[in-house]
């Protein structure tokens, strides 16, 4: 019979919970993305260009198989964390089975959509030749190692809910340094290429899910076994939470997208310049989007136990510590830009643009900071649908027009500028609606999250308090 879990972080310094949550997940993660950076590295190294470009279009393919997983795992760590505060650790166990099985059941549809119209898809992206061929290679090798991914970050997700962040954090790290070992192997040492790649991150995934399986289904005992009533009770209580944060982390990808094919029209040197983007910024900003992350739990296990101003002072130290984040973190990318265009051997379009991003734009990732920290309140609070509603705003009101806009006046240093600054009143929109939440916390039921309190204020000004039931 497995033991109640005690919840850690109702008592004990809400600052210490957020950086250590934070740090903890963030290394793992950066562990992740400092291995997809050295891939794109050892490919350079094969000095074809192309090459840069194709990892660029499969990775924001392969996003939006990570970005639906992320939704589903928000929402078992929310509810998971929020029963684990109100001391019912076998309803917890119960949630943990069921996601496993419904996250696994869509990974599987949704790679398989994918896997029949990669090539397709790569082209309405902009790739074409060269670039289309491997790009469609590496999606191929690795799509249908989707399910795999998600178990293991399934099995991470729980152990952060938990409270085991070194463990979470152990999860990635080991997917890592099997992607690190095995990369130099494939890709020279059996001359396979892009392939090679491709192939040590499917030995990464399959990695991560044995490490995740073994903290969280062994170790902490956290995984009941699946049975198809609880699967079929759970669906609507995980769905609440699962489908609006799926459709907010698909705005990424999908957003992203259209920036990718704005980018793709000033051609191969571009999207080389943009994939090396795209890898360095998950790296030194691997903390950030640890963040979002890290302080689910923490608010998820509070507002179970009904300490709302624990909750508040989560939510106001997470936003404080992205903002010195990324301050620090823009400085050293200032003082690296010179090493990064010698490493990755970036032409000269391609220099200017990551001298461009790391000498001015790379400051504007606080708003990013402010709003991953501000979606997971939403999400943790039981409002994913305005998580939703101001993800989409970010690319469709914000970024897509800015970058469209000014790649008219300034090229691809016009996409870059668009994606940085596009979403800057979207963010501070969000700020302010979060903020009017955090102080009608009194009137949410935290025993059930998806009812509220008939009799609490509205959320938005001019808005009935019936409206918001």
């Amino acid at each position: 019979m497995p033991q109640q879990k005690t919840a850690r972080f109702v008592t004990g310094a809400t600052w210490r919970h957020v950086i250590v949550m934070t740090l903890t997940n963030s290394i793992g993660l950066m562990a992740l993305f400092v291995v997809d950076l050295i891939d794109l590295y050892f490919l350079n190294l094969l000095g074809e260009q192309e090459m840069a470009a194709a990892v660029g279009f499969a990775g924001l393919l392969l996003f939006f198989i990570t970005a639906m997983s992320i939704g589903l795992l928000i929402a078992m760590g929310v509810l998971v964390s929020q029963r684990i505060g109100a001391g019912d650790t076998q309803n917890a166990r119960q949630i943990a089975a069921s996601t496993y099985v419904i996250a696994s059941l869509f990974a599987i549809a949704l790679s398989t959509v994918l896997f029949l119209y990669v090539e397709p898809i790569l082209q309405l992206l902009g790739a074409k030749g060269r670039t289309l061929a491997l790009a469609t290679t590496y999606a191929e090798i690795v799509l249908p190692s989707s399910v795999i991914l998600v178990l293991g970050m399934a099995s991470s997700g729980i152990l952060r809910a938990v409270g085991d962040a070194r463990r979470a954090m152990n999860t990635t790290l080991i997917g890592a340094g099997v992607n690190l070992v095995f990369d130099p192997i494939l890709i020279f040492g059996l001359s396979m290429g892009i392939a090679g790649a491709a192939w040590a991150s499917v030995l990464s995934r399959i990695a991560m899910m044995a490490y995740g399986f073994y903290g969280a289904i062994i170790l902490h005992r956290m995984v009941a076994k699946p049975r198809f009533a609880d699967v079929r009770h759970d669906t609507r209580f995980i769905m609440h939470i699962a489908f609006p944060v799926i459709l907010t982390n698909l705005a990424t990808p999908i957003g992203q997208s259209f920036v990718t094919m704005n980018m793709a029209k000033f051609g191969d040197a571009a999207m080389a310049a943009y994939a090396t983007i795209g890898r360095i910024i998950p790296v030194a900003f691997s903390i950030l989007f640890a963040l979002s992350g890290a302080i689910g739990p923490i608010i998820g296990q509070n507002f179970g136990a009904k300490q709302f101003d624990r909750v508040r002072e989560t939510y106001r130290n997470a936003i404080i510590f992205a903002i010195l984040v990324v301050i620090g973190i823009s400085g050293v990318l200032f003082l690296l830009q010179k090493p990064l265009i010698s490493v990755f051997n970036l032409s000269d379009q391609a220099a200017e643009l990551l001298t461009l991003f790391a000498t001015y734009l790379a400051l504007f990732f606080i708003f990013d900071g402010i709003l991953f920290s501000t979606n997971s309140a939403f999400n943790s609070l039981g409002y994913p649908l305005y998580s939703t509603l101001f993800n989409y705003a970010k690319f469709f009101l914000g970024i897509i027009p800015m970058a469209w806009v000014l790649s008219h006046f300034y090229g691809a240093k016009g996409v870059l500028i668009g994606q940085s600054i596009g979403h800057l009143v979207i963010v501070i929109l969000a700020l302010l609606v979060c903020r009017r939440l955090m102080l009608q916390l009194d009137h949410i039921d935290p025993n059930n999250p998806n009812r509220r309190a008939s009799a609490r204020p509205p959320l938005w000004p001019g808005s009935s308090a019936k409206s918001q039931v």
